[in-house]
C-alpha cells in the first residue's frame, strides 16, 4: 500500500487516544486527513453515493463539522501549529474516507488528532411530544422542520408497509422496504426506525454499513447466516433462524444470507430515524461521479479492466430494487 501506521493511542500511552503520526511514499494510501506536507487528492462517499473529492496541498488541512466539508488554507510563509487549530474532526462516523493519494514526488509527513465533539449513541432527543416533519419546508434543518401541530393527524404515525414480503426482482436476491422517516413522518425527532428484509432461496444483503445507527433483526421466516467485522478485523458471525435475534453494532460493516432452501425475512429495527446505507462494493464502484480509477486498482490491487468489470456488473439494472434503509 505504500504507508505505514506508528501509533501513539491508548494502547501505548495511557491518556492519549486516537493519535498516531503517518509516513507515505510517494503513492501512499490511508484514510487521514492533516497536511504537513506535499498534496494529496482526498475524497469521501456519502450515503446517496455521491463521490466527494478535492486536492490539498501543503498548508492545507480539512475541517469536518455539522455534515459540512470544510477547507482552510495557511497563506502564510510558515507554518505553524496552533491549539486553536490542531482539533480537527478527521474521520467523521457519517462518511466512508476513501484514501489520501501523493501527488508529490517527496514524502508527506501527516499529524492526526480526531476530536470526537458532539457524538452521540442515537438522534438528538425530542423537546416535545412529537415533531412531524414537514417535508414542505424550504427550511434546511438536520432531520425535518416541524409539521403544525394543528395540521398533524393519525396518518403522520401510520404505516402498513411491512405486512407482506416483497417482490424481489435484483441479482442479489433481496430487498429492502424501509419504514423511517420518509414513510412515516411521525418518525421525525424520535430516534427510531424499522425495515422489513426479504430475501430469496441464496439471496444476500451484501457487506453494507449504517454510518447513524446500531441494527437489531428478528426473523420471520427462514434461516439466514449473519455476521459483522470488527475494526480489528474479526469476523463475529452466526445462523439464526425463525424468533432469532441478532445485533449489528453501528457503522460496522455487516451482512445477511439466505443459505436455505426456502424464503427468509426479517425485520430490522434502528436507533435512527434515518439510519442511512452504504453498500460497500456499490458505493466503491458506482458513486457520482466515479471514484477514480486509479485509488480502486491501488486499494483492491487489481487492474484497470478489473475495475471496469465491477462496475459494469454493480451497474443498477433497469428495474431493479433493492432499497435502502
Amino acid at each position: 500500500m505504500g504507508s505505514v501506521i506508528t501509533a501513539a493511542n491508548v494502547e501505548q500511552i495511557a491518556g492519549l487516544n486516537t493519535l498516531a503520526r503517518i509516513h507515505y511514499q510517494p503513492g501512499g494510501l490511508n484514510p487521514v486527513i492533516f497536511v504537513l506536507d506535499g498534496k494529496l487528492d482526498v475524497g469521501f462517499i456519502t450515503t446517496t453515493n455521491k463521490f466527494v473529492s478535492q486536492t490539498i496541498a501543503f498548508r492545507t488541512y480539512i475541517y469536518h463539522q455539522s455534515n459540512k466539508f470544510f477547507f482552510y488554507i495557511n497563506e502564510g510563509n510558515s507554518f505553524h501549529l496552533h491549539k486553536k487549530i490542531i482539533g480537527i474532526y478527521i474521520l467523521s462516523r457519517w462518511f466512508f474516507c476513501l484514501q489520501l493519494i501523493i501527488s508529490s514526488v517527496v514524502f508527506v509527513d501527516l499529524f492526526i488528532f480526531v476530536a470526537f465533539w458532539g457524538l452521540v449513541a442515537s438522534d438528538p432527543d425530542h423537546l416535545q411530544d412529537f415533531c412531524v416533519a414537514d417535508k414542505t419546508s424550504r427550511i434546511n434543518v438536520n432531520g425535518y422542520p416541524c409539521k403544525n401541530a394543528v395540521n398533524v393527524t393519525e396518518v403522520d404515525f401510520f404505516f402498513g408497509g411491512l405486512a407482506n414480503s416483497a417482490v424481489i426482482n435484483n441479482l442479489v436476491g433481496s430487498v429492502i422496504t424501509t419504514a423511517n422517516v420518509e414513510k412515516i413522518l411521525g418518525l421525525n425527532t424520535l430516534g427510531v426506525s424499522l425495515a422489513r428484509i426479504d430475501y430469496q432461496p441464496d439471496g444476500l444483503n451484501p457487506p453494507h454499513t449504517h454510518p447513524r445507527a446500531s441494527e437489531i433483526i428478528f426473523v420471520l421466516d427462514g434461516e439466514l447466516d449473519v455476521g459483522f467485522i470488527t475494526t480489528a478485523n474479526k469476523l463475529i458471525s452466526k445462523s439464526i433462524k425463525i424468533g432469532d435475534i441478532f445485533v449489528f453494532p453501528e457503522g460496522l460493516v455487516h451482512y445477511q444470507k439466505n443459505n436455505g432452501v426456502k424464503p427468509a425475512s426479517v425485520i430490522a429495527g434502528f436507533n435512527s430515524q434515518f439510519p442511512g446505507t452504504q453498500s460497500i462494493a456499490t458505493t466503491l464502484f458506482t458513486s457520482t461521479p466515479l471514484v477514480p480509477d486509479h485509488v480502486l486498482t491501488k486499494g483492491f490491487q487489481i487492474g484497470t479492466k478489473g475495475v471496469k468489470k465491477m462496475r459494469s456488473k454493480l451497474a443498477p439494472k433497469k428495474n431493479e430494487t433493492i432499497g435502502l434503509y
